[in-house]
């Protein structure tokens, strides 16, 4: 198949009537700001925890492409990990981004293991997971990172103690976005 243009894959899954929303996918705007942090911070380590059909790894791959780096995305389910395979290849990012299959939290403890260390972590998957992730991203996130997590308006009652955490850490400085589905963003002290 002949590589497409990031935007033109971007647009496709936009246009597709009702597939972002049946992946769990994140909104334009959500896309659209991870890509702009990743940028601002000139992320080369990029990690995402749901990569579901590759929509918002889309968005990161692209800048961790123009910042020299590259994303590290985990999943699940086999099927959604096949679509995103696809989706990077079409947007000619298949160089730029490694795919992880399995449950979050073996694969999160492997990475921890081999020293594998993160400029930008975004996270969006299983939510009373989110503390786990969290836990075990804290010593793969060097001073000056950043750690995003999706959902905490629309899924809070299931990450109370994970924001807890986060908002009583001496190791993160924490800001929530009032977004439709909220966004926690933590700066790594």
């Amino acid at each position: 198949m002949k590589t497409m243009h990031f935007q033109d894959v971007i647009s496709r899954l936009e246009q597709t009537n009702g597939l972002l929303q049946d992946n769990w996918c994140v909104p334009r705007e959500t896309g659209r700001f991870l890509h702009v942090i990743a940028l601002g911070l000139k992320a080369k380590a990029i990690l995402e925890v749901g990569t579901s059909i590759g929509y918002s790894t889309l968005w990161l791959a692209q800048a961790a492409a123009r910042n020299g780096g590259r994303v590290d995305t985990l999943e699940y389910f086999e099927a959604r990990q096949q679509q995103a395979i696809a989706n990077v290849k079409d947007a000619g990012l298949e160089n730029t981004v490694h795919f992880h299959t399995g449950q979050a939290i073996d694969l999160l403890t492997r990475m921890q293991t081999q020293g594998r260390s993160f400029d930008l972590a975004f996270i969006d998957a299983a939510k009373q997971e989110y503390i786990d992730y969290a836990q075990l991203l804290q010593a793969m996130m060097p001073a000056g990172s950043c750690l995003i997590a999706d959902n905490t308006r629309s899924h809070r009652k299931e990450m109370l103690d994970f924001l807890n955490y986060m908002e009583h850490s001496s190791d993160w400085t924490v800001a929530e976005l009032e977004t439709p589905n909220g966004q926690l963003i933590a700066y790594r002290n």
